[in-house]
């Protein structure tokens, strides 16, 4: 796959989320002594839709999905995975930012060479901080060009 159409995308996103969540029912909870009503997960999507008001996910379940989408496109395309960042993700608040995000990543990830994608993900996440430390794996080239990380 050398890109990713934004129709493409949007399969994949619907997939995962209907995949995921598609089975949530309306539920009711009691948040600092105010009741919220939480939706139950809707039989179509579109691109509009907001994910915490319309389809009632938190940010776990965004990470949940965004973790879902890496994996998928690692699958799909045989390739490395793609690594969102964090606070980008707190930013997305409709299905089609989602979309939108997960083609701009999978384009910024085919302009790169592995070493190039590695450097660029060592630069913009402080593993350290995470509570990870790089592990270097001895005979390991020509895999997916990004070191693997182990709780310190």
């Amino acid at each position: 796959m050398s890109t990713l159409s934004k129709e493409k995308a949007t399969e994949i996103i619907f997939d995962l989320l209907f995949e995921n969540f598609g089975d949530r029912k309306e539920t009711t909870r009691e948040y600092n002594g105010n009741k919220i009503t939480i939706p139950g997960f809707p039989e179509e999507l579109n691109l509009s839709m907001r994910f915490r008001e319309d389809l009632g996910l938190d940010s776990l379940d965004l990470t949940e999905l965004a973790m879902d989408a890496e994996e998928k496109y690692a699958e799909i395309s045989g390739e490395k995975e793609i690594y969102f960042d964090a606070d980008v993700l707190k930013s997305i608040s409709t299905i089609e930012d989602a979309v939108d995000f997960f083609v701009q990543a999978v384009k910024e990830i085919k302009s790169m060479t592995p070493e190039e994608y590695k450097a660029l993900i060592k630069e913009r996440y402080n593993f350290s901080a995470m509570g990870l430390n790089e592990k270097e794996e001895a005979g390991t080239s020509g895999t997916s060009g990004v070191s693997n990380f182990n709780m310190l």
